[in-house]
């Protein structure tokens, strides 16, 4: 629990600091993947790359007031 919460306090502290650079207050995905690319953990992007466009298409949101679905989640098929 502990080395999995420094980790993300790791990558996310690196996506932070790449916003503030570019002027935002928001981090998303795109920032986090930057940021674990950044520190050498690019091994694990391809799949969270996938995974994040899935996400995107699945709670595609048409209307600027529409709410996003958070709850649904793309499901994913690994093989060797």
């Amino acid at each position: 629990q502990e080395c999995v919460s420094e980790f993300i306090s790791f990558v996310t502290s690196e996506a932070s600091d790449k916003c503030r650079g570019d002027k935002r207050k928001t981090v998303n995905g795109g920032d986090v993947l930057w940021a674990m690319k950044t520190l050498g953990f690019e091994q694990y992007c391809q799949v969270l790359e996938l995974y994040l466009a899935k996400y995107r298409e699945v709670n595609k949101v048409d209307a600027p007031d529409a709410k996003v679905r958070p709850d649904k989640r793309p499901k994913l098929a690994f093989h060797d």
